[in-house]
């Protein structure tokens, strides 16, 4: 007599199939390319858009306000992603980068600048 068929399709430790390891993958790639991307655009462009908005004594605050917001939230939001499960987090934060990326290009002033962009890093903490 057969032995019955699972009502799972997967075992608990058995590998997922090549198609979702690949759409994860691809998934997760573009998420840390929005990140590196958006990191490697400020540092270019960060020194034109200070001319333009007269902020240069906010000028370090630019990069500063990302990357302690960014550092802060990392270590909270990988713990509620461990307790509550990743993907909430990962499409809460990829609409939160994308909303202060939208921000920081509306930016009329270096101040508005500098929040818009410590939002941004508590999408970009949250990403990664």
């Amino acid at each position: 007599m057969p032995a019955p068929a699972p009502s799972t399709p997967y075992s608990p430790g058995q590998v997922l199939p090549f198609r979702q390891t690949l759409l994860a993958m691809l998934g997760m790639c573009f998420v840390m390319m929005m990140v590196a991307i958006d990191q490697t655009v400020v540092g270019t462009a960060l020194p034109t858009v200070v001319a333009e908005l007269k902020g240069f004594e906010l000028y370090a605050w630019v990069a500063t306000s990302y990357l302690l917001t960014s550092v802060i939230t990392v270590p909270i939001f990988g713990r509620l992603g461990d307790y509550y499960g990743r993907k909430p987090f990962v499409v809460a934060a990829i609409v939160l980068f994308t909303l202060a990326s939208v921000l920081c290009g509306a930016a009329d002033s270096m101040f508005t600048l500098v929040l818009a962009r410590a939002l941004q890093g508590v999408g970009g903490g949250m990403l990664v």
